[in-house]
């Protein structure tokens, strides 16, 4: 009952807001204010239905100038109904790179269990499946964060455009312009989701838009969520040291759908 009550008196405020100043960044934060309680109350209901949730999904990518890379993912995970002893974590190769020879590792940890391990079930050129293992298994409101860190040898991204159109022409990646990417699939209810890609120094990283939102593994745009995000804003591409980053803020993304951040790759490398 206290969540409706926050949510009828917040409402009021930023409907009088609205009728006050009757300006285009009043009714800005009018929708962007019912777009986000109507996502959170669909979390949550999604979250009583599976049984879990992510209160936090990072992915955090470094690109090194050969195309190699290291990328940490870090999941904070609560139980909400039942218990979990596992689950899957699953990734996929974006474009025309190979996960051929990449180092993998798994740490955890949480203030409610004993133990958080993580093990590689499968791993071939273009998806790796890990088992996380929670001991004893988490219970109702228990919660466990893991990290899975992959260090991707040469070549996983294409680093020119020449590159990009090497593979299109081998059959290698999907014809989707010269962007190369990086992109997180939402497979279960998460309250935020951050992508963040920084490049090697000096690199010059082209683009208009710098993300985009399929639908699963394909690259047909989910052109509502594209828009809320290109009006809200939370994309965000900055320089430190020289080396481009760009980052992604999602809160409540959908289920299903693949954000993604991208770019088109300098014709050559300096």
């Amino acid at each position: 009952m206290e969540d409706w009550y926050k949510w009828i008196f917040s409402g009021i405020g930023v409907f009088i807001l609205g009728l006050l100043f009757n300006s285009e960044k009043s009714k800005k934060l009018l929708r962007e204010w019912f777009i986000i309680k109507v996502k959170k109350r669909h979390f949550l209901l999604m979250a009583q239905k599976i049984g879990f949730q992510f209160n936090e999904y990072k992915a955090l990518f470094s690109i090194n100038k050969d195309g190699s890379s290291t990328s940490e993912t870090t999941i904070k995970i609560k139980a909400v109904n039942g218990e979990i002893s596992t689950r899957d974590h699953k990734i996929y190769t974006t474009g025309g790179g190979s996960f051929k020879d990449t180092d993998i590792s798994v740490s955890g940890e949480s203030t409610d269990i004993d133990s958080v391990l993580g093990k590689v079930i499968l791993n071939d050129d273009h998806s790796i499946n890990i088992e996380v293992m929670f001991s004893p298994a988490l219970k109702q409101g228990g919660e466990a964060s893991y990290t899975i860190t992959r260090k991707n040898t040469k070549g996983l991204y294409a680093m020119t455009s020449g590159e990009v159109l090497q593979q299109i022409k081998g059959n290698k990646r999907a014809v989707y312009g010269l962007y190369e990417f990086s992109r997180c699939i939402v497979r279960f209810p998460t309250k935020s989701l951050y992508i963040k890609v920084t490049f090697p120094e000096n690199y010059d990283v082209i683009g208009e838009h710098f993300f985009d939102v399929f639908t699963g593994q394909s690259w047909d745009r989910a052109e509502g969520e594209f828009q809320r995000i290109k009006k809200e804003g939370t994309i965000k591409k900055s320089n430190k040291d020289n080396k481009p980053i760009i980052e992604l803020s999602v809160p409540y993304p959908e289920i299903g759908l693949s954000y993604t951040i991208k770019w088109i790759p300098p014709d050559n490398m300096e």
